[in-house]
């Protein structure tokens, strides 16, 4: 096959992208040349060498027998003289042969023959009719007519009980056709798909009519035509009953039918009517029957009657009255306008038409200058809502007079005072929500101006039911006055956390960086710190660290962030044990069940109080052991009177809110244990009805917190505490 250039004409005209006239041409020339080469090889006829069988030639060609002997040799030749053979196929296994013998037969006569190839079977060669031929029929077949029409008198010809005759194109003319008289159906079981022959049918009984026959609708008389071609068949039905319908299908296969499809007719379907005309002048009061007609000029419309608009469109009629029959009493009318997208419709009810109305394009919706739309509630998007200028509030208005929906606005601190119920003297703005019906609950909200340090202040307030009474003005907290969480993550210099009324919590070591208390073993991982800003040169932090398996450790200090100037960690609570003490002066620190430790300056070690001789007396009055004979006739006295001499940790039955008395003579120390319950669980004791110790943890469900204290003789204490339980009460006595 010859190989074709393809030449690059680019995307558009003149876009520059296509290949140079030149080098065009040059493809062009190319193609030519390519195009002629293979035309030569195709049309150069090819030897057929002697003997040959030519059922064996299927491929397209052109091929030359030379010799007569080569021909009288070969096999399936349609004569035993050389000629030129031409092969044609098609796609579809079809094979196509043209012999032409050379004038060196009999006679010298040339003869061309020709047979086809399909489903695997050639036909016999049939040789093409000459023209001398069929001159010589033609006189034969014309003196045969002639003796024909001698043996026929004219006098029959169309003639009743004659013969017919044929027109001019050789056809028998309609006059003298047969009238064909429609075949009755069956009456019995039958079935439509077995009537294939063509012709004409008539089903007089309605009963035989039936959806199991195959016709197309049931209980109707009816006629049937049959046309075939082959093996395709079109039947057609007409119904003889009014409504008179009309049905049709085809035969799609050897056993398939396609559905019956039913035929529109003007009494049955919506027209087009054409174009409405310019004159006379239209009224489309006038148009009842049903249709479409399309108004081309805007001027037909404008000049026109009843139009909606004087715009060119297309008007739809919707009626049970159609073109040509008779009035219907009511109709409707659609006016689809052609240049905007708009819609207009209209009904005739009885004799009167009602009035044009528009219906809203989906464009409009939510647009502007369009229409609102209602979102899922019924309610108006609030994004369509409109503007609502806030009205004045007069001088001396009472702000329970002020019960209309909507927003205000006061110009005036002067004009906000107590006395006419207004939340704070500072002007500002306020807004009215009304419940129309039920409780008839009014809520107003007001909100300052700026005020004192640039801040600003939000109020609220409720009237609920008939009785129209107020009540008291509540004030919303703001964003600055609530507690806010902040999560460590990261290593962090606790200097850095002094953020107003912020909490932050950390849940591994790795948070803790520079200015976090240091302890002699590294135990400290989770725990929070709350901060209190007072101002730059007093913040406070309290820090807790939570200890697996033991009381939670807190801490606290201040410093003045102006400065960066720290006052040293203290430490605030009981310790557990004594793992892990701090490696500074943090205070005196009670360990349960071991007593106090204190800094020695280098490290915390145990401070031993106990007293059980006069030499301990001794020991501990240090300079005053040249004293210590005239204390010890005292000493018998104040053994009695000291705490520690004789006494011992005991648990005890207690109850909360109980006051109990120390009638032990001497003092002593109770502690109380429980387990926190809520997010400000506390428990606490007090001391002749003053609250010495309280202890709570933020948040921490599930965690120990205890309580103590030192009781003097003669004094009452109580246990106390707030969503704990789980409690053990030891006293030191």
């Amino acid at each position: 096959m010859a190989t074709i250039q393809t030449i690059n004409v680019g995307l558009a005209a003149n876009d520059k992208k296509g290949d140079p006239l030149r080098a065009a041409m040059q493809k062009v020339n190319s193609n030519f040349t390519a195009l002629a080469s293979a035309i030569d090889a195709r049309f150069a006829p090819t030897l057929i060498p002697s003997g040959e069988n030519l059922n064996a030639y299927m491929t397209a060609g052109v091929f030359h027998q030379n010799t007569n002997a080569g021909a009288a040799a070969g096999q399936n030749y349609p004569t035993p003289y050389a000629g030129l053979l031409l092969v044609y196929t098609s796609a579809a296994s079809f094979v196509y042969q043209f012999y032409t013998r050379f004038r060196s037969g009999p006679g010298g006569v040339q003869a061309t023959y020709w047979r086809t190839f399909y489903s695997s079977a050639w036909t016999d060669w049939q040789e093409v009719a000459k023209k001398a031929d069929l001159d010589a029929l033609s006189v034969t077949v014309a003196a045969v007519q002639t003796v024909a029409q001698a043996a026929i008198p004219l006098v029959q010809k169309a003639a009743a009980n004659g013969v017919a005759s044929l027109d001019g194109s050789g056809r028998l003319p309609l006059a003298q056709a047969p009238i064909l008289t429609a075949t009755s159906l069956p009456t019995t079981a039958h079935d439509l798909n077995d009537f294939q022959t063509p012709g004409s049918y008539w089903q007089n009984q309605s009963s035989a009519a039936t959806l199991a026959n195959n016709y197309p609708v049931a209980g109707v008389t009816c006629f049937l035509e049959v046309t075939n071609f082959g093996s395709a068949t079109k039947q057609e039905i007409s119904t003889r009953v009014s409504p008179y319908r009309n049905f049709w299908r085809i035969k799609t296969g050897t056993t398939s039918w396609s559905d019956w499809k039913e035929s529109v007719d003007n009494t049955t379907g919506l027209a087009f009517q054409g174009g409405m005309p310019s004159s006379p002048v239209q009224d489309l009061n006038t148009y009842t029957q049903r249709g479409q007609w399309a108004i081309g000029s805007s001027a037909i419309a404008a000049s026109g009657l009843n139009f909606p608009i004087g715009q060119s469109g297309q008007l739809l009629v919707l009626s049970a009255g159609y073109p040509g029959g008779p009035a219907a009493a009511g109709c409707n009318q659609v006016y689809l306008v052609a240049n905007s997208n708009r819609l207009f419709f209209r009904s005739l009810v009885l004799t009167t038409w009602t009035p044009w109305e528009e219906a809203v394009r989906s464009s409009l919706l939510g647009a502007a200058n369009g229409v609102a739309t209602l979102g899922m509630t019924g309610k108006l998007a609030l994004d369509q809502a409109p503007s609502v200028p806030a009205k004045l509030v007069e001088a001396g208005t009472n702000a329970n007079d002020v019960i209309e929906p909507g927003p205000y606005y006061l110009n005036s601190d002067a004009n906000a005072t107590a006395a006419l119920n207004w939340p704070e003297q500072i002007a500002g703005t306020l807004i009215v929500t009304v419940v129309p019906s039920g409780n008839m609950q009014i809520t107003q909200e007001y909100t300052t101006r700026n005020g004192t340090g640039g801040v600003l202040r939000t109020y609220k307030r409720v009237r609920f039911g008939t009785s129209g009474t107020w009540g008291l003005w509540q004030e919303l907290a703001r964003f600055a006055d609530a507690m806010t969480h902040t999560f460590l993550t990261t290593a962090t210099d606790a200097n850095s956390l002094t953020a107003d009324n912020t909490f932050y919590t950390w849940t591994f070591s790795g948070v803790l960086g520079a200015n976090f208390p240091s302890f002699s073993t590294a135990w400290a991982a989770a725990g929070y710190m709350r901060v209190y800003y007072g101002a730059s040169t007093q913040v406070s932090q309290e820090l807790t660290y939570l200890v697996t398996g033991q009381k939670p450790r807190t801490f606290m200090r201040f410093g003045n962030t102006s400065t960066g100037v720290w006052q040293p960690w203290k430490s605030t609570s009981a310790w557990h044990t004594s793992t892990g003490l701090p490696t500074s002066d943090m205070g005196d620190i009670y360990v349960d069940g071991i007593g106090w430790y204190s800094f020695n300056g280098s490290a915390y070690a145990r401070t031993d109080l106990s007293l059980t001789t006069i030499a301990d007396l001794k020991t501990r009055a240090g300079g005053l052991e040249t004293r210590a004979d005239g204390l010890e006739t005292r000493a018998d006295g104040l053994e009695a009177l000291v705490m520690g001499r004789g006494q011992s940790w005991q648990t005890v039955a207690r109850s909360l809110g109980v006051a109990y008395t120390n009638s032990t003579g001497r003092p002593i120390l109770v502690s109380m244990l429980g387990v926190q319950r809520g997010a400000s669980g506390n428990v606490w004791i007090q001391v002749n009805g003053r609250i010495f110790s309280r202890t709570g943890l933020y948040n921490s469900i599930g965690a120990n917190i205890p309580a103590w204290a030192c009781i003097p003789p003669g004094s009452t204490y109580e246990y106390a505490g707030v969503d704990a339980d789980t409690f053990t009460f030891y006293e030191y006595r």
